[in-house]
């Protein structure tokens, strides 16, 4: 689980390196998008975890890749970002 989290954060990570150098269009891109749409799971998360924060964190970074990419129009963007809006704060 916890390896799988990671791939998604570092492809995510990986997008935004490559957004500052080419456009959307390079297929290094797509394929990137195209992996990290499909790993998303059907309540919006990027996560195989069941710890609160691990998803949390790994739907944050894929969010922020998405927007760098001008991606915010699709249904990975619109369910992650209802998904995340609906957790209410965890206190400390």
């Amino acid at each position: 689980m916890l390896r799988r989290n990671l791939i998604i954060i570092c492809a995510a990570l990986h997008l935004v390196v490559f957004t500052s150098v080419a456009q959307a269009q390079l297929p290094q891109i797509t394929s990137g998008l195209n992996y990290l749409t499909s790993s998303q799971n059907p309540d919006g998360t990027w996560s195989t975890t069941t710890t609160q924060t691990e998803t949390t964190v790994t739907t944050i970074t894929a969010l922020e890749a998405l927007k760098l990419l001008n991606q915010t129009a699709g249904s990975a963007y619109t369910s992650a970002s209802a998904w995340l809006l609906g957790q209410a704060p965890v206190t400390v």
